[in-house]
């Protein structure tokens, strides 16, 4: 059951209908129940699994406060904890890539048949295990007192909106299931409207630059420079539109049902700095690596004063990589910005001062600049494998010249440059849709950056207001691409 179907929104009704007529004391289990329906639809064989996590992480996360409280050692149950939660991670995602890169580098070694194991990846695998991991960190900082109701800690983990790719449930959640709100007619709404704009950007905008994108992807030498640069351009908001799509469906359907998720986005393409980004992009994750991984491992590292942070900071960008996938593509996307990090780390105070010299060219600049940069890692990001990524560089390099050449030969008519992008999918009505699109993306952001957008359209008369909501529904309606079977970028991870 994909979030962005007509299959969930009846699913969210149901559950939101039983759930504003159960007494508040009772609300965790059918959210406990409705969450556990919906992962078994989507991954059946691994139910168990998430009850098995569940259970062991609520046990230790008990033991570690009992023992804290008699004056007992409760460290060691703590990283036991820890080491069995990322067992199933490590094994159904990260071993098979380990026995493929100790095979090409010991002689003589072999791993025959590895790669059915990547079809075996539990969705939501990635997003839970980090969830709970944070949860003991928690417990064991004393940040938070565990939760004694293992029937609310269950509804915590597996919540149906967020198990399958987040946003990342931050331990303060448990709190909210303690004490669900009651009906709230704003609330409601105001979480359809989010999760409504969330189904634009997936079905409309996302799915629509997939069918380029997947199309010159697959075989970039086919294409012109130009039809290349131009496909990766479009990934880099596909990837934003169908992972902040998810975010904001995710988001809505647990406003509600009463539940307030960590925003995901903060305008993240108004950037003037990959750090800016970072501070900017899937925030639930970005925010849980700081916690988690570069303060603790700064921590560690201080006594090597500067040396120290950057070598923390490539090392969380190193798990943030590994993260995304268990292939080579993903530790080189976090490495490149890793490294890139440490360049703005160590270029600092000069960027400092060219912007108070030239304040509008430099900010200019930057943001051009970042965009850039962002398009060209996410390249490796999207290609199956740094074959097919140095393919893309490779023809967009040459292409671009070959391309250049025609153009001044033919004359740069609108003919010629229509034909450098023939085969990539698109018509010509599909391609002034794709750029609307785009620049609709932005253009929200822009607004948003200043006031949020539903402050604004409160602030709106009523015909302005409910033109808008029409809007966004004839577009899912008449220009969703729902020809096209595609799940959500992040469900992969």
């Amino acid at each position: 059951m994909q979030l962005a179907s007509l299959s969930y929104l009846l699913f969210l009704a149901g559950v939101s209908a039983v759930s504003f007529v159960t007494p508040a004391r009772a609300r965790w289990a059918v959210l406990l129940v409705a969450s556990y329906c919906f992962y078994a639809l989507l991954a059946p064989k691994y139910t168990l699994l998430l009850a098995a996590l569940t259970l062991i992480s609520w046990f230790a996360a008990r033991t570690l406060a009992a023992r804290r409280k008699n004056g007992r050692a409760h460290s060691w149950i703590f990283w036991l904890a820890v080491v069995t939660i990322l067992a199933p991670l490590l094994a159904l995602k990260y071993a098979p890539f380990a026995a493929q890169a100790v095979a090409r580098v010991v002689p003589g070694a072999s791993v025959e048949d590895v790669g059915h194991f990547r079809f075996l990846l539990p969705v939501g695998l990635s997003f839970f295990t980090i969830q709970i991991v944070g949860y003991l960190v928690d417990v064991h900082q004393e940040s938070i007192e565990p939760e004694k109701h293992i029937g609310r800690y269950a509804a915590f983990v597996a919540l149906f909106p967020y198990v399958t790719a987040g946003p990342i449930g931050r331990s303060e959640l448990v709190e909210q299931l303690r004490h669900p709100p009651g009906f709230n007619y704003e609330r409601v709404t105001s979480g359809i409207k989010l999760a409504a704009w969330g189904m634009f950007k997936k079905v409309v905008i996302a799915d629509r630059l997939g069918v380029a994108v997947d199309n010159v992807f697959a075989a970039p030498d086919n294409y012109s420079g130009v039809a290349v640069a131009f496909a990766a351009w479009l990934y880099l908001f596909q990837v934003y539109a169908d992972f902040s799509g998810y975010s904001d469906i995710a988001i809505g359907s647990a406003r509600v049902l009463g539940i307030e998720l960590t925003p995901n986005f903060a305008q993240p393409y108004l950037s003037r700095s990959v750090g800016e980004y970072w501070r900017r992009w899937h925030l639930s994750f970005s925010t849980w690596l700081n916690e988690y991984v570069y303060f603790p491992l700064s921590a560690m590292f201080r006594r090597w004063s500067r040396a120290g942070a950057i070598a923390a900071l490539l090392l969380t960008f190193f798990i943030s990589g590994l993260w995304h996938g268990a292939a080579w593509t993903f530790v080189v996307f976090g490495m490149v910005h890793g490294v890139a990090l440490v360049g703005e780390m160590l270029t600092n105070k000069w960027r400092a001062n060219a912007e108070r010299r030239s304040p509008r060219l430099i900010r200019a600049l930057t943001w051009v600049g970042t965009l850039t940069f962002l398009c060209g890692v996410d390249v490796i990001f999207r290609a199956p494998n740094l074959g097919v990524a140095w393919a893309v560089y490779r023809r967009i390099a040459l292409g671009l010249i070959e391309d250049a050449q025609f153009l001044t030969a033919q004359g740069a008519s609108p003919g010629a440059i229509k034909s450098l992008l023939v085969g990539v999918g698109f018509s010509a009505e599909e391609l002034v849709l794709a750029l609307a699109g785009i620049a609709l993306l932005i253009g929200v952001d822009v607004l948003q950056e200043r006031v949020p957008m539903s402050q604004r359209i409160r602030a709106w008369p009523g015909w302005a207001r409910w033109g808008t909501y029409y809007a966004i529904a004839a577009g899912i309606l008449f220009f969703g691409s729902f020809n096209r079977n595609t799940s959500f970028v992040y469900y992969q991870f």
